[in-house]
Formats: C-alpha cells, structure tokens, sequence
C-alpha cells in the first residue's frame, strides 16, 4: 500500500510550512494555517514578511536563520515572540520552531521546511509561577497586618471573648484557605464569582455586608484565575489597611463586564475612605497590581484615587495574551541557533 503524504501532511497535528528560496510559501498545512490565523489563499506564493510584517531587525534576524537553513544547516529558535493579528486583535504568541533543509538530487537546497510549536501558554506560566513566588514573599510580609485587621474587625462586632473566639478562629482559617488557593500549585481553573466569593470569605460577614459584588459568571484559565486572585487579595489587603474595609462607613463595590469571547472589565471602587485613598508609591503592591498584572493578563490597569474614593480598573481579552516586551524579543533572537546535524532531508520528489 502506497502512503498519501499529501493527506499526511495536510492532516499533521504539527504545523508545518514551506518555503521556497525566495522566502515565499509553497505549502501549509491545516495546523499551521489555524495557528496563525490565515487561509492558504492568503499566504500562498507570497513573501513570508509581506504576509506577517516585521521590523527592519527582527527581518534580518529571521532572514539569517531561513539562510543557514537554505545553505544546508538545520536550525531552530526558541520560544521566540510573534504578533499575530486573529479576529481583528493583535495577539502575542511564542513560538519554537525546527527548520530543516529539503535537499535535490543535485545537491542544491530546494525549500526549507518549518515544523513549529505554540509554546505561549508554558511561557504564561512560568512568568506567572515566577510572579507567584515575589507575590508570596509580598505576602508574607503583609501577613501579621492582616490578621491584626481581622482581629480587630471581628473584636468590634463581639460582645464578649468566648465569642470572640470561635469567630476569629473562622476567619483566620478561611485566610489560610484563601493562601493556599494562590499557591501556583493549588491553583485551577474558575470563573469571577468563584475567586470572589474565596477571596472574600476572611471578612466577618458585618463587612461582607459594606461589600457589593455584580457581574456576570466568566469562565477562567487558570492563568487567569492566578492573576485575578492575586489582584482581589492584594485590593483587600489594602483595604483593610488603608481603605474602605477598615473603616465601618466605607463601601466596597466590586463590577466586571464582559463576555465569553470577548475582553473583560474589571473594577473595584471604595467609597466613604477617611483619607485620600491608599497611599501612592512604588512598593511591590503597587507594581503588583500596576504592571505585573495586566501584563501577565495581557491588558492593562488604572488606579484612581480621590477624596474619600480609589477606584481600580482591571481590562484584559478573554484570550489572555502576553503584552509586548522588547527584551524577549531581543533574547529569544539571541537563541536562534543552527542544530549541529547538517546536511537536511532528501527531496525524492522530481525536479520542478
């Protein structure tokens, strides 16, 4: 029985494409096209770099690996960054991609053939295991504050110690548990009103009552669930330091919007604050909450802060994508590197 490598090809799950010496496309197959969001109509017979525009540096840098591999080389690069337009929104993936030479009964180098990976997600993650880690370092050392807050919080609404007890006991454990769930290991997928009704379960129910929470059920990644859990503890730490939370006449009123395929909103508002809001700075929570996360949610954040107000708006797309940040591009060109094999695969197909 004779194989069908056309059918072979084109139902690979690896993508997979060709290109001539020209740098423009001679096939694709179905995995490919899906990854990169085109149809073979699209991209077929033309130039790699006026299908998916670059920079003058990223060109020249891709270009020298596509010619290591056109002199006989095989080459790779990995987790290398790549913006992708799909469905009207430029996306952020990272690829690893192996290229080998297809070489002719002659000797000469016909096309190169690229076999890639989407890698975005592992890259995610460990990004997101790293911003877990200082989180927790960050967290540890807001801990005693915390339970200095719950204590007092839950002292306010007792009327005597064998009462106290049992309730502060109650909510120091839905803390532990509400650590527990941050811990990278812990963590899985969600929606927002499970993260919020976790997250706020280590406040006495007389503040769960100054606490409104809207907004519709969101399934999560949980890449997401990671992120957005780091944010809604981190926005209650505060506020019972500093906010609404530790104030009895403050206000908290947490909304998002969105939907299943498209991005979300996320916005946390305190009212009635006895000064000016949380105190600006660049601490770590700050960061946290400014950079480290919309990053990671590939979105971005604004914080407001007013008389007696501070509002925190979350947007990321129901995609998460990476933002773009030119020291990974600049690193992973630096690993671009031929592989130590030479020589390529065999063309056994007739000349053209």
């Amino acid at each position: 029985m004779s194989l069908d490598f056309t059918a072979i090809f084109e139902n690979s799950p690896t993508p997979t494409m060709a290109l001539d010496r020209r740098l423009e496309y001679l096939a694709a197959n179905a995995a490919y096209l899906e990854m990169v969001g085109k149809r073979a109509e699209e991209i077929m017979g033309r130039y790699i770099f006026d299908v998916f525009p670059e920079t003058e540096e990223r060109i020249e840098g891709l270009t020298s690996v596509f010619n290591k591999v056109l002199g006989g080389e095989e080459a790779e690069f990995v987790e290398v960054p790549f913006h992708l337009q799909k469905d009207g929104t430029v996306v952020e993936q990272f690829w690893t991609a192996r290229h080998v030479p297809v070489i002719g009964s002659g000797g000469e180098t016909r096309y190169l053939v690229q076999y890639s990976e989407n890698v975005t997600e592992k890259v995610r993650m460990r990004e997101m295991q790293n911003a877990v880690m200082a989180e927790q370092q960050h967290r540890i050392g807001n801990l005693f504050s915390i339970v200095g807050a719950v204590a007092r919080q839950t002292a306010r609404t007792s009327e005597t110690v064998a009462d106290f007890m049992p309730r502060f006991q109650e909510r120091v454990s839905a803390l532990v548990t509400v650590n527990r769930g941050l811990l990278g290991n812990a963590a899985e997928a969600g929606d927002l009103s499970s993260i919020m009704s976790r997250q706020l379960s280590v406040f006495p129910e007389d503040v769960r009552e100054r606490i409104a929470v809207r907004g519709p059920d969101l399934a999560l990644s949980v890449l997401q669930v990671q992120a957005l859990s780091m944010a809604v503890y981190e926005l209650g730490a505060n506020s019972m330091k500093y906010g609404a939370i530790g104030n009895p006449d403050g206000q908290v009123e947490i909304t998002w919007e969105g939907d299943e395929g498209a991005s979300c909103c996320f916005e946390w508002k305190e009212t009635g604050l006895q000064t000016d809001g949380a105190p600006e700075g660049n601490g770590y929570g700050t960061m946290l909450l400014s950079t480290i996360i919309p990053r990671q949610l590939g979105g971005n954040a604004e914080r407001q802060l007013g008389s007696g107000t501070f509002i925190y708006r979350l947007g990321f797309g129901r995609e998460t994508a990476l933002a773009p940040a030119a020291n990974r591009v600049e690193n992973a060109m630096a690993q671009m590197r031929p592989v130590s094999r030479a020589g390529g695969r065999q063309d056994q197909s007739p000349q053209a």
